[in-house]
């Protein structure tokens, strides 16, 4: 079993040379430039946490929790914090891309930047109108997922019940919530492929990535 790994800004532990970087502008938000960095440099990060979860598998299960369940329990533990860990930091990254767009699509069409965001998270990225919404529009499925296991694992109280839920050959994202956090709610329980979570988010990257690419060539 072997995991896929973010790549699209850079190869994994390669070091980080001066054509990795696009030339952003500094804006009232920051120097975006030095975002973009940080984004490379983040995502080397993440790629350890997957080769350091993809080390862990294929696992073996208890037949069931009776069978010393603490001891199982913090090998469980283990799985789910690493791909917990990995959750996080897809997520925020897609919120900062999100907003990254948003700021430099305003400024193309109205010559400032804006006071104000009015997308600074990949929420309010599937929910408002912009102007890029289309180019992106296939990967709208893939981020309300994205961002509903990710406000699951931040919000959920419910989400421990799922505790002892794990893949045995590959990593699995297991999440539980009551939307909202009310319990006169059904449930929303979510059990993907870790994998599958990569690959969309690369596609995601990728089509990202070469849309803001657009903007660095026409300023």
């Amino acid at each position: 079993m072997k995991l896929s790994l973010i790549e699209n800004l850079k190869q994994h532990n390669n070091e980080t040379k001066e054509s990795d970087l696009l030339d952003l502008p500094i804006t009232p938000f920051g120097d975006f430039k030095l975002k973009w960095l940080q984004l490379i440099e983040r995502f080397d990060n993440v790629n350890d946490l997957i080769v350091e979860l993809q080390n862990l598998y294929p696992v073996e299960l208890p037949q069931s929790t009776v069978d010393k369940p603490f001891a199982r329990s913090k090998i469980i533990y283990k799985h789910k914090f690493l791909t917990e860990q990995i959750i996080y930091w897809l997520k925020k990254s897609a919120d900062e891309l999100s907003t990254i767009l948003y700021i430099l699509d305003y400024q193309r069409n109205n010559s400032i930047f804006p006071e104000e965001l009015e997308i600074d998270c990949i929420g309010h990225f599937i929910n408002k109108p912009h102007s890029f919404h289309e180019l992106l529009s296939e990967h709208k499925d893939y981020l309300k997922v994205l961002n509903d296991v990710a406000n699951a694992y931040k919000h959920s109280i419910l989400n421990s019940d799922d505790h002892y839920r794990q893949g045995a050959k590959e990593p699995i994202v297991f999440a539980l919530q009551y939307p909202t956090n009310r319990n006169n709610n059904t449930t929303h329980s979510y059990k993907l492929a870790l994998e599958d979570i990569l690959l969309g988010y690369i596609s995601f990257l990728e089509d990202v990535k070469e849309l803001i690419k657009t903007f660095v060539i026409t300023n």
